[in-house]
């Protein structure tokens, strides 16, 4: 019994932490939507977090 927690538990997790966690380079912009709304938009550059199906993350480049 354990053990299926562990098979089926740890991937689960992994996919989960996946999903919600975005990076920024430093040549690009990010725009955080939730649900199409535009919710932020000033992103350093680095390691940002998101929920996962709710929140979506478009980048663009800084130069145009």
């Amino acid at each position: 019994m354990v053990s299926n927690i562990i098979k089926f538990g740890i991937p689960v997790l992994a996919l989960i932490i996946w999903a919600s966690v975005f990076t920024v380079d430093m040549r690009l912009r990010a725009i955080l939507f939730k649900f199409g709304e535009i919710l932020a938009s000033d992103f350093e550059p680095g390691l940002h977090f998101k929920m996962p199906l709710i929140n979506n993350v478009k980048k663009f480049e800084k130069r145009i």
